[in-house]
């Protein structure tokens, strides 16, 4: 008995791409959703762009699952990219006559899903409107941001991410980019910060993080509003919290991630 190997047939199919095997085998109106861009792409040529873009993106990738259901083919997948772990979901759904009418693409962590998503918008410059990755890549930006000035504390790379005219609404920091890179030189090298929720808007970015190591009793536990112009980080809102313990919450549930501060 034969035993089928998740993902092999499909691993087989995307090898295709560009030939007219692969074209025949789509619905003249194909759509592929994914995780990793802010609306579809249509299109035979569009998905054909996407599939020669990201097998390339990929170090290692390993179907681990593959489950068919009427009209659909469930794939679960997980790999390397980046160097950092990914892992996700495939669906693919066709229609009567057999052919693939959608495709479905979920990845996850968050932090990878934003950076491949950067670098996929890189390699669809010219194919793809770039506002399809609007939101992953000001998401990226803020991140990125984040971890060069506050864990690295790089602020020669950090110049490059804020804008000079930076405008800063926090009660605690002086104002401009100098302001907050001077509070930072203030620091602790302890300190640390770690995203836990990110949410784009336009041009704005909400990001949900805790600031630990800096010297104080408590952990800070920040929701930080940036508004993004020209690739830059233009302006700053922010709410601050000290992080409660079990002992002194009364909601009885943590005020990041699922677990308190020990």
């Amino acid at each position: 008995m034969t035993t089928r190997v998740p993902g092999e047939e499909w691993r087989a199919f995307v090898r295709k791409n560009g030939t007219p095997e692969f074209v025949a085998a789509f619905a003249p109106g194909v759509s592929l959703d994914t995780a990793v861009m802010d609306g579809p792409l249509s299109g035979v040529d569009l998905v054909g762009a996407f599939f020669a873009a990201t097998t390339k993106m990929y170090d290692r990738l390993d179907f681990t699952h593959e489950t068919v259901a009427g009209h659909k083919t469930y794939f679960e997948w997980q790999g390397q990219a980046f160097g950092a772990a990914i892992a996700g979901t495939t669906i693919v759904t066709r229609n009567e006559a057999g052919l693939i009418e959608s495709i479905r693409l979920y990845h996850r962590p968050l932090g990878v899903v934003i950076r491949f998503s950067a670098e996929l918008a890189k390699r669809l410059e010219g194919r793809v409107d770039s506002a399809m990755f609007a939101a992953a890549r000001n998401k990226a930006l803020v991140l990125e941001a984040f971890d060069a000035l506050f864990n690295r504390r790089d602020y020669t790379a950090a110049e490059k991410f804020w804008s000079p005219s930076y405008m800063q609404h926090s009660a605690h920091i002086a104002p401009g980019r100098d302001g907050l890179f001077n509070l930072v030189k203030t620091l602790p090298p302890t300190l640390r910060y770690d995203s836990h929720l990110i949410m784009a808007d336009g041009d704005y970015v909400m990001a949900h993080g805790r600031f630990s190591g800096h010297g104080r009793p408590a952990n800070w536990v920040a929701c930080d509003v940036l508004r993004i112009e020209r690739g830059l980080l233009a302006e700053h809102w922010d709410v601050l919290q000290d992080e409660a313990t079990r002992a002194t919450s009364a909601s009885g549930l943590p005020m990041f991630g699922d677990r308190f501060p020990e």
